[in-house]
Order: structure tokens, then C-alpha cells, then sequence
């Protein structure tokens, strides 16, 4: 991913606490700044059955997002 000039986008997905960690936040950060693409993650059901933002955004989203970056 260093080294390559194409468009690089993360799709995460974890627990709410780990999304809001400041640490997380910090790199998620830097790593826009740098021109990296997140796409989500959203609000609602987790894994964990609590309701939070850290949820994978839906199949569809993500190549809607992916097609219009590249």
C-alpha cells in the first residue's frame, strides 16, 4: 500500500469502543490526511448485540464508493 499511486480505501468494522478509541482515531486521522479513503463504518447493530458506530456499511455502499474512486 506504500508504494502504490492507486486510490486505497478501508472498510472498517469493530466494536464501538474500539472505533473511539483517541489512539484509533489519531491514525484513522493520519491516514486521511495522507489521502486515504474510509468508507463507514455506520451506526447500528454490532456483533456484540449493542448498537454503536462501528458497523460495516452495507455490500452495496462499498461498491457504489469503490466504483467512484476508481
Amino acid at each position: 500500500m506504500l508504494a502504490t499511486r492507486k486510490p486505497v480505501a478501508f472498510v472498517p468494522a469493530m466494536n464501538a469502543g474500539m472505533w473511539q478509541n483517541p489512539i484509533l482515531q489519531k491514525r484513522v486521522k493520519e491516514l486521511k490526511d495522507l489521502g486515504y479513503k474510509f468508507i463507514g463504518p455506520t451506526k447500528g447493530r454490532l456483533a456484540c448485540r449493542k448498537e454503536g458506530v462501528g458497523r460495516m456499511v452495507e455490500v452495496e455502499t462499498v461498491i457504489a464508493e469503490l466504483s467512484r474512486l476508481i
